[in-house]
């Protein structure tokens, strides 16, 4: 398999895990009030790896896919 594909499919991952614990903390678990008392830690957890899984996925999509810099053969002019 190819790099590229590769960090396509982490990249993917990545967001879909953010996207699922942001999802299960506003839906399942309902903590999100901070302010009025401190979260239970199955929040701090969740959304610490939302968090991480989301930066990552946010790195590699900043970043790119490499490309390949050689070129396979001469391309004519003309046609």
């Amino acid at each position: 398999m190819e790099v590229p594909k590769i960090l396509a499919y982490v990249e993917y991952v990545a967001f879909g895990i953010a996207a699922v614990c942001l999802f299960f903390v506003l839906f399942l678990i309902g903590d999100t009030d901070a302010l009025s008392e401190p979260p239970t830690w199955v929040t701090i957890t969740l959304m610490v790896g939302g968090s991480l899984c989301a930066a990552i996925g946010a790195g590699l999509h900043w970043v790119g896919k490499p490309v390949d810099s050689k070129t396979k053969g001469k391309k004519k002019k003309g046609r």
